[in-house]
């Protein structure tokens, strides 16, 4: 059941585990874990000496069954018995300081394709502020192409609002 369910958030091939997953109204979270040991980066001796349990942090993945889907990860500290120093373990789906998944960034872009800000905040509970930022992080106005059929033509569409000249 639990590699199901990592399997149906594409988390199967992560290699972390499911420790327990809870159902709520408005969002799924997903407790997870990486493994009982650690790789040491001054010396890459691998240690199973945990030296403090680190906190909590929920890290949104992306929408999914009519919810948000959040992740739990916790990052320990460990003790190196080789070096003897201590350090922070490294998780490969979540960078530092990270609280979206790029996963989580590619469904809002999809999702603003088809649908204005007001919509997506309305369907999926991304609001405004979230959504423009993601935006702005990930386009490049440089490497915009306009299609240029014809030049006298005008349209604009803004938020299910249009204008437009009449053609002849």
């Amino acid at each position: 059941m639990r590699k199901t369910i990592l399997e149906i958030f594409n988390l199967q091939d992560s290699g972390i585990f499911l420790r327990e997953c809870d159902v709520f109204e408005e969002e799924l979270i997903l407790r997870i874990r990486e493994s009982n040991h650690a790789e040491c980066p001054r010396c890459n001796k691998i240690t199973r000496g945990r030296h403090a349990i680190g906190k909590w942090r929920k890290i949104y993945h992306g929408y999914g069954f009519g919810r948000k889907v959040y992740l739990l990860v916790r990052k320990d500290r460990y003790l190196c018995s080789r070096c003897e120093k201590t350090f922070t373990e490294t998780l490969p789906i979540v960078l530092p300081r990270q609280r979206k998944k790029i996963k989580a960034e590619d469904q809002i872009l999809e999702a603003l394709r088809g649908q204005s800000f007001k919509s997506l905040a309305e369907k999926e509970g991304v609001s405004y502020g979230v959504a423009r930022r993601v935006l702005q992080r990930r386009l490049n106005p440089e490497e915009l192409i306009w299609k240029q059929e014809n030049e006298d033509e005008f349209s604009l569409g803004i938020d299910s609002h249009s204008f437009g000249y009449p053609t002849c």
